[in-house]
């Protein structure tokens, strides 16, 4: 996991999660990339995310990876595609010419 600047994470707002076409959940559609499940935590998050192995989306996501996955995305510790798509970004500042 990577931690540049702070994140606004999506995944646990109402921003569509994502189900691979193996179904396994995933908290949203960048996260389903073979550099990206290949983070560690990513890794341990998609092992517990197979949705024929649970009854619901909800005891899914009651699992301690996933806990301890959203947990850290409050800890801004999160892989790089999490910043990239729900890092907050600073508005980029122009330089004025004299």
């Amino acid at each position: 996991m990577l931690k540049k600047g702070k994140l606004d994470p999506l995944c646990f707002k109402g921003f569509p999660m994502s189900v691979t076409k193996d179904g396994y959940l995933l908290p949203c559609c960048y996260c389903d990339d073979p550099d990206t499940l290949s983070d560690p935590h990513l890794k341990a998050l998609y092992k517990k995310s197979k949705l024929e192995d649970y009854n619901s989306v909800q005891e899914i996501l009651e699992t301690p990876e996933w806990k301890t996955f959203a947990n850290n995305l409050d800890k801004n510790k999160a892989p790089e595609i999490c910043f990239s798509i729900c890092g907050n970004k600073k508005p980029l500042k122009i330089a004025k010419r004299s």
